[in-house]
């Protein structure tokens, strides 16, 4: 593809924004993706602003930075992330929410967790055809383990299961015992040894769970409820939330397009050739930096250089 570069001056603001070394210095400026984000940004009267990578606090008050000096009454979030700190998605949710009239999301491949918290304070979604959401779990990090996290339903869908299985395997005992005595113990004498039973069997068990966690995890749970009913503007479905809370039965479970469109949002649109083509490119930038995760005001640095 044939490149032209910037103007100097907005070469260097955007390498100072997003900390993109000199030698990586090689955008993809050419006229096609000028003309991409002109068409798209018109299309939606918006701001476009790009966001890949973990949500974090620090990354949070960076995209409320960048968006100073709106350009438009509305703005267009495309977002990639594995998710993070729910805190720092519900912040971004909210500050879109009250500097836009408008709110809608892009979604061109992953959007996990607290990315899909992001995604209830949207007026409207776009998901391109490999877009995912995720459950909305809140991840915690892993004990002794450094930037590992787990999935507070593990816990929970681990405890529900050994409740269940406790009660199974007491309630079969009993049966077991009234059945193969043929009427020799009574089901009061067939309960009282299937407790001990159930008890001698699960006791080990249920000790290894500390109540703390067990709490705390039911808190982060509530967290994600809390944030998600605050940030809801009416593009959930009924239930939905419930749903993506704790129905489904692991954190990477896939919700594609249709899955979204049928059980959780109201707007749930394709994407079109344009946005697809602007979402390359935009790709295309995060591949040309280092850190970690990237946050730019496209509108800021671009506008100014869209053709006429």
């Amino acid at each position: 593809m044939p490149e032209e570069d910037l103007p100097e001056r907005n070469s260097e603001e955007l390498q100072e924004e997003t900390e993109i070394s000199p030698e990586q210095n090689h955008l993809p400026t050419s006229k096609h993706f000028l003309k991409s984000f002109k068409d798209v940004s018109e299309a939606h009267d918006a701001d476009i602003l790009y966001f890949c990578g973990d949500i974090e606090k620090d990354y949070a008050d960076k995209l409320i930075a960048v968006c100073r000096d709106s350009q438009h009454r509305n703005v267009l979030f495309f977002l990639t992330t594995l998710g993070g700190d729910p805190d720092a998605a519900y912040r971004i949710a909210r500050f879109l929410k009250e500097t836009y009239e408008k709110f809608t999301i892009y979604i061109d491949t992953l959007c996990k967790s607290a990315g899909t918290l992001i995604t209830l304070g949207a007026d409207k979604i776009i998901m391109s055809d490999t877009a995912e959401l995720g459950p909305l779990d809140v991840q915690i990090l892993k004990t002794d383990e450094l930037n590992q996290r787990n999935s507070v339903l593990d816990l929970m869908i681990a405890f529900d299961y050994l409740q269940s299985f406790s009660l199974d395997t007491l309630e079969e005992t009993i049966m077991r015992l009234v059945e193969n005595s043929e009427g020799q113990i009574s089901t009061k004498s067939a309960l009282e040894v299937a407790s001990h039973v159930a008890t001698n069997l699960f006791a080990p068990i249920y000790a290894q769970i500390n109540p703390t966690t067990l709490g705390s995890n039911q808190r982060s749970v509530q967290i994600a409820s809390k944030y998600g009913e605050r940030l809801n503007r009416g593009n959930l479905q009924a239930d939905a939330l419930k749903l993506l809370v704790a129905g489904y039965p692991s954190h990477s479970f896939v919700i594609d397009r249709q899955e979204a469109r049928e059980k959780l949002f109201e707007v749930v649109q394709n994407a079109s050739k344009t946005e697809e083509r602007l979402a390359k490119y935009l790709s295309q930038l995060y591949d040309l930096q280092n850190e970690q995760t990237f946050v730019i005001n496209v509108t800021k640095y671009f506008i100014t250089d869209t053709p006429k």
